[in-house]
This record gives structure tokens, C-alpha cells and sequence, in this order.
């Protein structure tokens, strides 16, 4: 259940929450790895520990996707380059006709759902519905002023979780944006809509 005396709050930022003030994340602070396999047991390995969490959670997303009142991440709009900060749109809400709801985000996004997995925190389609319908959504790493002004999301401390005390953060392996389902660049399915939209 959600804590009322909290603005914006959720599950899921409820959970986040009770893992930050119990203090428990400890990610590897430095390390080195001789080889692939090494790298392998050191970070990638420990992160899949917790195999029912983890499929719970796959389970809930696979619902997730299927409800009518879901909304989506769409990773793009994040850099400014030439510090066009106008271009930047994270934290952008924008629904469509058919009643479709996507918002934009960096990497940081993903942030608070690995810190789940990590603590074997579960969450259900019912508590990602109430977390994405409420503004406490981390959306950017650092939000420029630019965005603020107009975004949906306001995030704030309580949403925002580090994955430790280094300031690592998470990154993909394959480059995002490109070949999206199998066609094109997501930019062509999803163009920077206009600030005022």
C-alpha cells in the first residue's frame, strides 16, 4: 500500500524507498576483471539471483503491455546537442487518439525497476499502471530546467534511487533507436513532438 502523507507516491516508489532508507544497496564500488568470464561471475551473475522475482516481474510486464490504461517508455529525446536544451523532452507525456500513452526517458529510467530486481522486490501490471498514472517518475538523469517546465513527470528524491555509491549507471550493450521492429530508426515512428503539444 502506498504511503498517502507522500506526495506522488506508489508501490513501486514505496519499495524503492524502504530499499534506500535500510540502506541495503551495495553494489560493487571498483573491481577488475582479467577476462569475459571473470567480468561475468563479478558483475552479471549476482544480478540474476534472485530467478522468481525475475520471472514474476517478466510475467507482470507480458500483462502489462496487454492493459488499456498502460504507458509506455520510449528511450529518445535525451541529448542536447549544441545545448539545444529545447529538443529535450523527458519526462514528456503525450497520448494519442487512440487513447496510447508514451513518455520519454534516458537510461536512468530503468534505474528504480534493477534496484527492484536486485532486492527481490515484485511488482504487479496493477502497480506499474499505478506508478506510470502518478507524476514521481524518474525520467532523466539530471533534468534540464528546459524540460521541467513542461513535463508530466517531476521526479523528485523519492523516486530516484543510485545503483551505488560510485554513480554507476546503466547502459545497454546494443545501441537503442535503430531497426525498430525490424523497419526503421524509432525516431521515424516517434518524432520530437512540438514543446507546446
Amino acid at each position: 500500500m502506498k504511503n498517502q502523507h507522500i506526495p506522488y507516491s506508489s508501490a513501486i516508489n514505496d519499495m524503492i524507498f524502504d530499499i534506500k532508507k535500510k540502506g541495503v544497496v551495495s553494489f560493487p564500488k571498483k573491481g577488475l576483471a582479467e577476462n569475459a568470464t571473470d567480468f561475468f561471475n563479478q558483475i552479471i551473475k549476482w544480478q540474476f539471483q534472485h530467478k522468481a522475482t525475475i520471472q514474476a516481474i517478466h510475467k507482470a510486464l507480458l500483462e502489462y503491455v496487454k492493459r488499456p490504461d498502460a504507458v509506455f517508455a520510449i528511450r529518445l529525446y535525451a541529448d542536447a546537442p549544441g545545448k539545444q536544451y529545447f529538443l529535450l523532452r523527458r519526462g514528456f507525456l503525450s497520448e494519442y487518439q487512440d487513447g496510447l500513452k508514451t513518455f520519454f526517458c534516458d537510461n536512468t529510467f530503468a534505474m528504480p525497476f534493477t534496484a527492484l530486481k536486485l532486492y527481490d522486490k515484485c511488482y504487479t501490471a496493477s502497480d506499474l499502471v499505478e506508478h506510470l498514472n502518478q507524476k514521481n517518475v524518474v525520467c532523466g538523469f539530471k533534468i534540464d530546467k528546459e524540460e521541467r517546465k513542461l513535463a508530466y513527470y517531476k521526479c523528485n528524491n523519492y523516486s530516484h534511487i543510485n545503483l551505488n555509491d560510485s554513480g554507476w549507471y546503466l547502459a545497454h550493450i546494443l545501441p537503442v533507436g535503430y531497426n525498430f521492429a525490424g523497419k526503421q530508426r524509432l525516431t521515424k515512428v516517434f518524432p520530437n513532438p512540438k514543446r507546446a503539444e
